[in-house]
């Protein structure tokens, strides 16, 4: 099969041209003429179809002008009054007396073969073409039964006992009431369809009904009807519509159209069928077809000749480069090809031009670079050497460890920032063969480095917990690429580790942080849940303490109830005010203008407690964002404490100054009492005597601070002063809080924790 694909493949550009040509040539040609055939046929078919359903059309008006006839001669015999008295009187041979010769001359002249007298209420009194018949009941004839019963006129084909006849009914009167009904017909026989045919030309056929889709011929124009299509019966009844069938199966000569009779009830009574020969319109058709095979193959010739014409000359100029390109190739032509017009056999030979060029001028370079090697291939060499020291540099100083394993699991590299970070040195990890194995996948043994350190994980991406050499644990994301060959076999094994411990714990942090606001959620609960009950304990207590008597022994207990309560109070309100959620409302504030406002109160308490107050606040310290009334009240709040934990002439001194992009507000007082416990738990709740409500704001005041995106610490400065150390930002973090999961997000992409 291939041999014969590249035969195929290999034939002449001549014959690759004629063949595609003279095929799609003859392909357009067939196409063309089966189409215009096709929509010839098709035409003619639609004229067909409109030249049948225009016989149809007149054969149906051909019958209504028949029922008008019927009934205008109805009503003219209808009308003649001793018609109306003899049928009052029911003397049948009085009416056929007078209506047997009207009845003959109407016979003669205008071809009516039925006139029939009925009397009420729907029997047959006289028909003048069938005298013997008579008295028979007529309730089948609707025409007849809305003449009588109605008094309406009417008609349209209907059977009857002469056989199905295009009939007129009209009411018979006499003074004024109605009597009975007077009807006129025309048959409906060969005779009627023979004068169609006459004046239009095509054959009709009248079929009876004999059941639900049983059909019979009962009246036609064809002389033999054995050899006519649909002469047995038909699959499709048709009911709206008439059914078209244009050369039907076996019948080519013949177009068919089937149409139903219907009487006044919509009752099909027949169907009508029109024959039109189509042997003209298939003899035009076939000499069409002739006449454009004739065209077609003309054309096919003319085409083939034409294409094998241009192909030759197409041919010409492409053999003439293909000879010249042979002597480029073989290095014998030195001359440029000779120009050609500007088509696409032009810019071929001017790319000829430029490859004959550019060969000339590659086959200098080249006897150039054979001169110059030696040369070039040193300077490619110090090229790849300082390549090489670049990127050893960018290995050797990225944050991250980078790593090269053998397939023994022997370290063949490790960058220095394995050193820094785990603090084994490169000798320690290369001199070990089982180094990376044992300290860095935790394994004691094994045969294959993967899977001892990587498993069957196929991304070959893992999450370690490493031992430094100085004992701390570290976390790792270790990422390894190994190295195969062509008959992928391992070579190598390449990868880099980052350090995550710092991430590991911001995270458990961040959980540590949303586990305290759910216990600080339960707290907030059980302080609410505890409020009511000691409200009632309270009240009953105090009722019961003013009920005793004074000099009662028992008072004394009830005082210390009431007091006792007062106190779980006290702690319940203390827990409410230390975990009600603080929400900033950020606006440009002036952390100087906020000292210098709140330092003429603090500086008047301070006096009652002989205490002194110094202020080193600059004026110039730039504006930052922040709420001020919480800050204000954050900051009272601390110089008040320091104020009560200040001894009588002490001194406490604030200081504010900008470092980078942030302010730093120290407030530093004297005190001995507070240890170094103490100190930690500074800005815990306590309740002491004499604190009042400060001891319930100062846990709120660190909130605060850490809601703004500050940090504060409390430490001693020497044996005898306390130092507060507050740092707020110029562009505080704003903080977000989902209120569901307890998610926290800050604006700058640093994590604060509260």
């Amino acid at each position: 099969m291939r041999d014969l694909i590249y035969r195929l493949q290999s034939i002449s550009l001549k014959w690759k041209l004629l063949i595609p040509f003279m095929l799609f040539s003859f392909l357009g040609i067939f196409t063309l003429a089966f189409i215009g055939l096709s929509s010839q046929e098709d035409l003619i078919k639609k004229q067909e179809k409109r030249a049948i359903l225009r016989y149809y059309r007149l054969f149906f008006a051909e019958i209504d002008h028949k029922r008008s006839s019927a009934i205008a001669v109805a009503t003219a015999i209808s009308t003649r009054p001793e018609v109306a008295t003899l049928l009052a009187a029911g003397d049948r041979d009085g009416l056929m007396a007078i209506l047997e010769p009207v009845f003959h001359e109407l016979s003669s002249k205008q071809g009516i073969s039925i006139i029939h007298i009925h009397e009420k209420p729907g029997k047959s009194f006289l028909r003048l073409h069938l005298p013997a018949v008579y008295g028979d009941d007529l309730y089948h004839r609707r025409s007849v039964i809305r003449a009588i019963a109605l008094g309406e006129s009417g008609g349209g084909a209907e059977w009857g006992k002469a056989g199905l006849g295009i009939r007129g009914v009209v009411p018979v009167r006499l003074d004024g009431k109605l009597i009975g009904s007077i009807e006129v017909g025309y048959s409906f026989d060969r005779k009627f369809l023979l004068t169609l045919k006459e004046f239009w030309g095509p054959d009709f056929t009248e079929m009876e009904k004999e059941g639900e889709r049983d059909f019979k011929i009962r009246a036609s124009t064809l002389t033999d009807l054995a050899d006519v299509p649909f002469s047995g019966g038909f699959i499709d009844v048709p009911h709206e519509e008439p059914l078209i069938y244009i050369g039907p199966k076996g019948h080519k000569n013949s177009s068919v159209l089937i149409g139903s009779l219907r009487d006044l009830s919509d009752e099909t009574v027949g169907l009508i069928r029109i024959d039109v020969d189509r042997s003209d319109i298939l003899a035009q058709l076939v000499n069409t077809r002739l006449i454009m095979a004739v065209a077609g193959i003309s054309g096919c010739l003319v085409s083939s000749i034409l294409i094998w014409v241009v192909a030759m000359v197409f041919l010409r100029p492409i053999r003439e480069i293909v000879k010249e390109s042979r002597e480029i190739a073989s290095g014998t032509r030195r001359a440029l090809l000779a120009r050609k017009p500007a088509d696409e056999v032009g810019e071929l030979t001017r790319s000829l031009n430029i490859m004959l060029i550019s060969l000339q001028q590659k086959q200098a370079q080249i006897e150039d670079y054979a001169r110059t090697l030696e040369i070039r291939v040193r300077d490619r060499t110090a090229d790849l050497i300082e390549s090489e020291e670049k990127y050893r540099t960018l290995v050797e100083n990225l944050p991250l460890i980078v790593y090269r394993l053998q397939t023994d699991g022997t370290t063949e590299f490790v960058n220095p920032c394995f050193t820094e970070t785990l603090g084994f040195t490169p000798e320690e990890v290369i001199s070990d063969r089982n180094f990376w194995r044992r300290h860095i996948c935790g394994k004691d043994e094994g045969e294959n480095i993967l899977s001892d350190c990587w498993g069957d994980d196929s991304n070959f991406r893992t999450e370690r917990v490493v031992r430094s050499k100085d004992g701390r644990n570290l976390t790792f994301i270790d990422h390894s690429i190994p190295c195969v060959d062509q008959d992928d076999s391992l070579l190598c094994i390449e990868g880099i580790m980052i350090d995550i411990t710092e991430l590991k714990r911001l995270q458990e942090r961040a959980l540590r942080t949303e586990e305290l606001r759910v216990l600080g959620g339960i707290s907030e609960r059980f302080a609410h849940e505890l409020r009511n009950p000691l409200a009632s304990a309270g009240g009953f207590a105090r009722r019961l303490r003013d009920a005793l008597p004074q000099e009662s022994s028992q008072k004394r207990f009830a005082d210390i109830i009431v007091q006792e309560v007062a106190r779980l109070e006290e702690i319940v309100r203390l827990m409410l005010s230390a975990i009600r959620p603080v929400v900033p409302c950020y606006a440009e504030i002036r952390i100087g203008e906020i000292v210098s406002s709140m330092l003429p109160r603090l500086q008047a308490a301070a006096l009652d407690q002989n205490i002194r107050i110094s202020s080193s606040v600059p004026a110039n310290l730039p504006e930052s964002k922040g709420d001020t009334v919480m800050l204000s009240k954050a900051f009272e709040t601390l110089m008040v404490n320091a104020i009560l934990g200040t001894e009588a002439g002490g001194e406490i001194s604030i200081n504010a100054k900008r470092e980078d992009d942030h302010i730093i507000l120290t407030v530093e007082y004297p005190n001995n009492s507070l240890g170094k416990e103490d100190l930690a738990q500074y800005f815990f709740p306590r309740i002491e005597t004499g604190s009042g409500p400060i001891a319930l704001e100062l846990p709120l005041s660190k909130v605060i601070i850490h809601r703004h995106g500050g940090k504060i610490d409390v430490s001693r400065g020497n044996l005898h002063n306390i130092i507060i150390r507050i740092e707020l930002p110029i562009e505080p973090h704003v903080w977000e809080e989902d209120g569901g999961n307890g998610s926290v997000k800050v604006s700058n992409g640093q994590i604060n924790f509260p």
